[in-house]
């Protein structure tokens, strides 16, 4: 009897956990993923299983999590490049560039860290013509075209936003397809400010990690002593606006949908603070779902690695946000609403 229970459980129920299920009948979730500054597609393969690049390389990650899924489409911004020479003289004069643009391999070594948590091949049989010359591995960065979120990562926002629509409904035509815009940090600031001017019916939900409230709050909460250089400094040798789009002046314009903030105390590059200050501007506002959860162990690119309990907390309290907002979930994640309230209560930190 006991091992007919067992072969039951193995079956039938344990896999069910192991996978994602919609919530709504004739509907599909989908996902919008857009990356934090100098990243390419490889910073997603922390966030899903396995995925396979744009360009045909495999990427993994064994320590990640799972909270994102098919149908899914990630961006590409304009500070990223295939290496080549150099066509403009202000890419050659850019402090920015001497530090990071030389170095051929630094986007890799950005994500190829923590020892090999991300794991990158040059071509795993998915694409036996894979042209190396356009990989991953030969990415640069062109740091004159940084924007931090602002009108030139917006158009890219909007111009992959509009292929997705479209690659969607071809794929499943006879489903409804409600989107959850995924953004970390620069994209996260990207995905705030388009949905302030734009209209988007499909997007049922919108999960921001480690999102600035602005570049100058950043700067202010990080060089406290050296803020106007250093804003001065950016504005002069990136795309940056001082009087351009930013989440917090974007808040009134943003739409009560569903918005889940996450930061870590221990975040070196996006101080929580700022993360708090938009949470508090999108609750004063008036938006009544909004939430926030706060790890506590975490560094900027580590949100679900450096530490077990945050990693845990991460990975269920999005599960659970899916399935409160009825979008795809994993049932071995979600919790119920008195987990989900513990650990979004602002008052924890």
């Amino acid at each position: 009897m006991k091992i007919n229970i067992l072969f039951f459980l193995f079956i039938f129920i344990l896999p069910s956990y192991a996978k994602w299920v919609e919530s709504k009948k004739d509907t599909i979730t989908s996902f919008v993923y857009v990356p934090e500054l100098f990243s390419t597609e490889i910073q997603m393969g922390k966030y899903c299983s396995q995925i396979v690049t744009s360009s045909g390389q495999f990427v993994s990650c064994p320590n990640g999590i799972e909270v994102l899924k098919n149908p899914i489409a990630t961006c590409e911004f304009p500070e990223l490049k295939v290496d080549s020479k150099i066509s403009s003289f202000l890419n050659y004069i850019n402090p920015l560039s001497w530090a990071s643009g030389s170095l051929k391999q630094l986007l890799c070594m950005i994500s190829i860290y923590q020892n090999s948590q991300l794991v990158l091949q040059p071509n795993s049989g998915f694409n036996p013509n894979l042209d190396v010359n356009l990989t991953l591995f030969k990415k640069c960065i062109n740091s004159s075209k940084l924007n931090f979120g602002q009108n030139a990562d917006m158009q890219i926002f909007a111009n992959l936003y509009d292929r997705h629509i479209i690659n969607t409904s071809k794929d499943y035509p006879k489903l409804a397809n409600e989107i959850v815009l995924f953004g970390v940090s620069r994209g996260a600031a990207t995905i705030l400010n388009f949905i302030s001017e734009n209209n988007l019916a499909e997007v049922k939900a919108v999960v921001c990690e480690s999102c600035f409230d602005s570049i100058p709050s950043l700067l202010g909460y990080r060089f406290p002593f050296l803020q106007k250089a250093a804003l001065k400094f950016i504005e002069t040798f990136t795309m940056f606006k001082k009087d351009g789009p930013s989440p917090i002046v974007s808040v009134n314009k943003i739409p009560d949908i569903p918005i889940l903030l996450i930061t870590s105390l221990k975040d070196e590059i996006v101080p929580f603070q700022c993360v708090v200050n938009l949470y508090t501007a999108l609750k004063t506002s008036g938006h009544k779902n909004t939430y926030l959860l706060v790890l506590k162990n975490s560094t900027h690119l580590n949100y679900m690695l450096d530490d077990p309990e945050d990693k845990k907390n991460y990975e269920q309290t999005i599960h659970t946000f899916y399935k409160k907002f009825n979008l795809s979930y994993m049932p071995g994640f979600a919790q119920g609403q008195k987990y989900f309230e513990s650990v979004t209560n602002p008052s924890l930190f």
